[in-house]
């Protein structure tokens, strides 16, 4: 029998029964209406925020009292603060306003996230214990605290994403740690080290490679592995070895973009035409956590095992990986591409850490660069049209969803529970699949989630609240309204695929097939659907940013004006996970 944690139980149970009754915090669509087929999928990956943090900002009831509503509209459930149990404050912790996004968070490793979540508690973002640097002491500095949240004016161009498209009230990180098992999973549905036949691929990757040398192709002295009871038992060099055997860390697995037969012959997925997928990965430097594909052997090395010695990254696979060029327009390819007609069917992009949201420092004093780039990407592709003078139109002709979400929650505090902490024995748990995927390392804090495309009403949110009487809701949200990683991942699938298509080989599952947005009403649904409401293609509307898209383009050659010459930086610059 299955050893199961007692807030699995009591977690499931409420789930189950939340999703059988008449929801009186959450308002409720007519209707579930089927997605329309999109041309392209972009995926922006921002850095290291929960809705709390980055979104709370100025309420829009006045002065609420600590962990009251603090939502920018009354439909949203952003809060103003929770407990905390080691800062010496009593009852909770109000979020602090910072004026800028280099400020705040905390550790965020996978030890910080079990602190963090304490049991189910929510009261241990400031625990010495497991998070060491979030300096959450009586006399604390502002600066690096997890209660805080940043003043509206720098990330307006966000909320004027959320005002004029869609915001999910409740997306979660699917993994329980930092940025790159995030960023696997948000890849290829999983950290899992090893093919799903073999031995240990019911444990997780966990936490981050080192930061500057990952990959299959570079040194990094092996990951931590969560085994399926949560707890960090591994730190083996070579996943498919005993400890000592290699330095390397290298995946063999599908990913949403690949996969391999029974030989170990790798080849791009097929869409429901019968044609290769096309994409591209947007990363910033080679050999960095956040360039999820070099992990990977199928994408790295085009093939199932790595050669010999661990070679560079290289073959046709890997050229799907971008990197910022050294001449003029080449800093963000991303908007260079999208400029010239060459956006690819799905994508991937990461930020830069002039742009990225991480806190940290910022080059030349710069503030807001994250908001201003997202903005420009969406704009970018919702006036291709006029920008390439009608060679293509990503918004009518060629309809594009954008999907804009934060890949861990940095160390911040959020009030909101995961829905579902699976914990089980060694060898077997039970999840709300019915399945043994996941535990161990599922599910994570709140994450914030943007969605942008023409089928997006105006103001659209996911799983909003009634009225801000109804704050705090009841916890968990109904399922239909909880969003993963794997919600994206699904969504794309069944945009681009034939039917049934999963990442990882049958009969086993990732997080694409392990999400819990699949039904409603009592039918079989495509998650994230009610973002894609709108019937016809709305006119779009364009989001004011300070910097716009030459600024970005050109940031590293020549230097922006009255600056000196920058050079690509990955996305976290201080190294605190």
């Amino acid at each position: 029998m299955s050893k199961i944690h007692s807030r699995t139980i009591v977690l499931s149970t409420l789930f189950l029964a939340l999703a059988a009754s008449v929801q009186t915090g959450w308002a409720q669509p007519q209707t579930y209406t089927p997605p329309p087929h999109f041309s392209h999928i972009i995926v922006i990956v921002q850095e290291n925020r929960t809705p709390d943090t980055l979104f709370g900002g100025a309420p829009v009831v006045a002065s609420p009292a600590c962990g009251g509503f603090n939502g920018f509209k009354l439909s949203v459930d952003l809060a103003n603060g929770g407990p905390n149990n080691w800062s010496g404050h009593t009852g909770c912790s109000p979020l602090t306003q910072v004026t800028e996004l280099k400020s705040g968070g905390g550790t965020h490793s996978n030890e910080s996230w079990q602190g963090q979540w304490d049991n189910g508690l929510m009261d241990g973002a400031c625990n010495p214990a497991t998070d060491p640097g979030s300096k959450c002491g009586q006399t604390m500095g502002i600066p690096n605290k997890p209660y805080t949240y940043v003043v509206q004016s720098v990330v307006q161009p966000y909320l004027d994403i959320a005002n004029n498209y869609g915001w999910a009230n409740y997306m979660f990180q699917t993994n329980e740690g930092p940025s790159y098992p995030a960023h696997q999973f948000l890849f290829g549905g999983t950290s899992a080290p090893v093919w799903p036949a073999d031995t240990y691929a019911n444990y997780f990757v966990a936490d981050n490679a080192k930061f500057h040398s990952s990959g299959c192709d570079q040194s990094n002295g092996g990951l931590n592995w969560v085994d399926p009871t949560g707890n960090p038992t591994f730190n083996y060099p070579d996943p498919n070895t005993l400890p000592g055997a290699s330095p390397y860390e290298c995946y063999d697995r599908n990913t949403l973009v690949t996969v391999q037969d029974a030989s170990g012959n790798v080849t791009d997925r097929l869409d429901k035409n019968t044609h290769a997928i096309t994409w591209r990965y947007y990363a910033q430097l080679p050999g960095h956590i956040w360039d999820a594909p070099e992990s990977v052997t199928q994408t790295c090395y085009s093939q199932a095992q790595p050669p010999a010695g661990n070679p560079a990254c290289s073959g046709a696979e890997y050229t799907h990986v971008i990197f910022p060029g050294s001449g003029d327009g080449e800093s963000a390819p991303i908007l260079t591409d999208i400029a010239n007609c060459n956006l690819q069917k799905i994508t991937w992009v990461t930020p830069d850490g002039a742009w990225s949201d991480h806190p940290g420092s910022l080059p030349n004093g710069y503030t807001g660069l994250g908001p201003s780039w997202v903005a420009d990407i969406i704009n970018a592709v919702g006036q291709s049209s006029v920008n390439s003078a009608g060679a293509c139109d990503y918004w009518n002709a060629q309809p594009t969803a954008i999907f804009v979400v934060w890949d861990d929650w940095g160390g911040f505090y959020d009030h909101v529970p995961p829905p579902l902490v699976a914990r089980g024995s060694l060898t077997s748990c039970v999840t709300p699949n019915g399945n043994d995927w996941g535990c161990g390392y599922t599910y994570g804090f709140r994450v914030p989630l943007l969605v942008v495309s023409p089928y997006t009403k105006v103001g659209t949110v996911s799983g909003p609240l009634t009225a801000a009487s109804h704050f705090p809701p009841p916890y968990p949200p109904p399922p239909q309204w909880t969003h993963d990683f794997g919600s994206i991942l699904n969504f794309i699938e069944q945009n681009f695929y034939p039917a049934g298509t999963q990442i990882a080989p049958a009969p086993y599952t990732y997080a694409d097939a392990n999400t819990f947005d699949t039904q409603f009403s009592g039918q079989t649904v495509v998650p994230l659907w009610e973002f894609f409401n709108n019937g016809s293609i709305r006119t779009f509307t364009p989001i004011s940013a300070p910097y716009n898209a030459m600024f970005f383009e050109n940031f590293y050659n020549p230097p922006p004006p009255g600056g000196v010459r920058q050079t690509p930086q990955d996305p976290d610059d201080d190294d605190d996970d």
